[in-house]
């Protein structure tokens, strides 16, 4: 009788309150005492005992306590290995699996489990394999193995078809429809879900039918359909509505609010987010209202610029989850208000903070949300200009995105790093620091090409094409930093090609501003001018306030370089009219022959570039970081030069061993010295 009392209120349909754990819980205690102290005179008692074991796994898998679901996992494990019950060694082998996937060790849950699903087919126990299989499915969901997730749902979805168990078909082909939609073929979730949804229609099972719109929903969504997403989730709504269950529509009113806000339909969301607020407070969903106040609400208030709200938002979800024991959430929590406070550039208390989520998350084995935890410290630390403590975090980000088996989150890690990277290289290229030829400089720059590179390669066999654009643009970048141009346009152009493919407005945007660049470079100004201009169109039709700036910039700077180089030819010709002669000096050099320059014309000839470059004078010793050469400019600079003074052999990184003017001048005397003597 305990026992069947402790099994009715563990598996109470609906109803996981702490109240009826308690309840199950006390009943299995009892139980277990009474089998125990009755072993010694019935054998049949170790048989009852595995079974409450079983039982205790469940209660305490729902009151989240590893180490007791491990322990009696492994206990019934023995007690029915010993009995040889093949059926419920199975069961206790499904309990380890749990405890594996509570402590975040997906592959060694799957394995536990794979186990148990060779028992249930061996013994044809079609529920049970059936059970497993959806089981394994979702583990892999976890382990990012999407394939895995594919094969194991769609055995699951047989399955329990066959066996006319629809909410177990409806479950599996919920992860069905998701690792469709992760492997690029969201149409075929979308043909299997109607299949299914005409059947559920016919049988009369609106709950069915809801769930069903739901899993199209979310297709519809990875398809980018904002309004059949939407119109889904409604339908799905209305039945949850003419079914009166308040705590469905507060989720599907979230899930409504989620959409809108993807698609930055701010007003929609904003209304959705109010709704499922009010509803979970009304029936004591309080977690629920505290993650529709974390994830929706402080995302709008900080759209509308109002990091305060937000901050007062998170706090109040902050406190919920730790009244009701969620750690998980609790840490979630702690790392968007650093996030907060990252956007209001209190780096202190950001890292602080941030440091108690990653502490959380490492408790709980979440590597994805550590790998967040480490991204947003590492861009605090960019903000005070701290890049090397930054370039760390951003590796150990993509160690733990790596671990967390989310391809995508790697490539991004990878380009962050990238990002990284080139910072520590632009410090490096100031003045009194590394010149690029030493050994600092290059090793630097083979660690941001190896990042970069590996980022490209993983976005390739990832197959997502806006992922591979993105990590293009970024080897682009670095390759740019030692003038490889041909290599650069290389990686340049075929991110563009991908993003025009695939209508991705960022990515064409990205990969021309990074072509006017190399256009620049390569001195064909009309050609960069016109490659900037489409980068910032593309950049405005999407909205993308920062990409907008940064391509007006380079096109600014493109049109000033045209401007000045126009008034100097018209200078040189208007002298040219009044018999002054006005020759470069690669053409002094090619008519009177190899000559020591002098040093006034190689000054005047740096002042023409760098004010073609700036637009303003540089004195004599001023360093050329200081009056605005960066790592880029220095590059650019170095080519002119080389234009200018044909005959001497520059070194790629002249502007940064020799700083300033004055002493770059003496440097190209002596150059030109020593060609004449050589």
């Amino acid at each position: 009788m305990l026992l069947s009392m402790a099994e009715i209120s563990a598996e109470w349909p609906g109803d996981r309150s702490a109240a009826r754990v308690a309840d199950a819980y006390q009943f299995a205690t009892e139980a277990l005492d009474l089998f125990r102290d009755l072993q010694d005179i019935n054998d049949g008692a170790w048989y009852m005992e595995g079974c409450v074991l079983l039982v205790l796994v469940t209660i305490y898998h729902k009151q989240n306590k590893l180490a007791e679901v491990r322990s009696a996992a492994s206990l019934a494990l023995q007690r029915f290995q010993e009995l040889g019950d093949g059926r419920n060694e199975g069961r206790a082998l499904h309990g380890l699996a749990l405890a594996h996937a509570m402590a975040g060790k997906h592959w060694d849950a799957i394995k536990m489990s794979q186990k148990a699903l060779w028992l249930f087919r061996d013994l044809g126990m079609k529920r049970l394999e059936a059970s497993e299989c959806l089981a394994l499915a979702t583990w892999s969901v976890c382990d990012g193995d999407w394939r895995g997730v594919l094969e194991m749902a769609e055995e699951a979805k047989e399955l329990f078809k066959q066996l006319c168990i629809s909410s177990g078909e409806v479950a599996a082909l919920d992860l069905f429809a998701k690792a469709c939609c992760q492997l690029g073929e969201s149409e075929r979730a979308l043909q299997e879900t109607r299949q299914v949804l005409k059947r559920a229609e016919k049988m009369a099972a609106p709950r069915t039918e809801a769930s069903l719109l739901e899993i199209m929903a979310g297709a519809h969504l990875s398809q980018g359909s904002s309004k059949e997403a939407v119109r889904a989730t409604e339908k799905a709504l209305a039945v949850a509505r003419t079914l009166k269950d308040e705590k469905w529509q507060a989720n599907l009113l979230y899930v409504l609010a989620q959409t809108h806000l993807e698609f930055q339909e701010w007003a929609e969301a904003w209304e959705r987010a109010h709704e499922a607020s009010e509803l979970s407070r009304k029936i004591g969903e309080t977690d629920l209202d505290a993650a529709v106040g974390l994830h929706i609400i402080v995302t709008l208030q900080l759209a509308r610029n109002a990091p305060d709200e937000a901050l007062t938002t998170a706090r109040s979800a902050l406190k919920q989850y730790q009244r009701s024991g969620d750690e998980k959430g609790e840490g979630t929590a702690l790392y968007i208000i650093g996030c907060i406070h990252s956007e209001m550039h209190d780096g202190s208390e950001a890292t602080n903070i941030l440091r108690k989520a990653q502490e959380m998350f490492q408790e709980h084995g979440d590597y994805k949300m550590e790998a967040n935890v480490c991204r947003t410290t590492a861009e605090t630390h960019l903000a005070k200009k701290r890049n090397k403590e930054a370039l760390r975090l951003a590796h150990e980000a993509r160690v733990l995105s790596s671990k967390a088996k989310d391809p995508a989150m790697e490539v991004r890690m990878c380009i962050f790093a990238t990002k990284c990277h080139m910072l520590v290289l632009e410090n490096l290229a100031e003045p009194g620091k590394a010149p690029r030829e030493s050994f600092g400089f290059q090793a630097e720059w083979d660690k941001a090409l190896k990042v970069a590179s590996g980022g490209k390669n993983l976005a390739r066999k990832f197959g997502d094409p806006a992922l591979l654009s993105e990590a293009l643009v970024s080897l682009g970048d670095v390759v740019l930093v030692q003038n490889k141009t041909q290599d650069a346009m290389s990686a340049a152009d075929e991110a563009l090609d991908l993003s025009r493919e695939n209508d991705f407005k960022k990515g064409i945007a990205a990969a021309q501003v990074l072509r006017a660049r190399i256009l620049h470079i390569d001195g064909r100004l009309p050609d960069a001018l016109d490659a900037a201009q489409q980068g910032l169109k593309a950049y405005a039709d999407i909205a993308d306030s920062e990409g907008e700036e940064q391509a007006r910039t380079v096109l600014n700077w493109l049109k000033e370089t045209g401007a000045t180089v126009s008034k100097n030819e018209s200078q040189e010709e208007d002298k040219a009219d009044t018999g002054v002669a006005v020759a470069s000096v690669a053409e002094v050099v090619e008519d009177t022959g190899p000559t020591v320059l002098d040093a006034s014309v190689v000054q005047t000839t740096l002042d023409n570039i760098l004010a073609v470059l700036i637009g303003n004078e540089v004195e004599a010793d001023t360093p050329f970081m200081d009056a605005g050469v960066d790592s880029l400019l220095g590059i650019q600079f170095r080519s002119e030069m080389q234009k200018n003074f044909q005959g001497l052999k520059l070194s790629s990184t002249i502007v940064f061993d020799f700083p300033s003017a004055r002493s770059l001048v003496d440097h190209i005397v002596e150059l030109s010295a020593a060609a004449i003597e050589g």
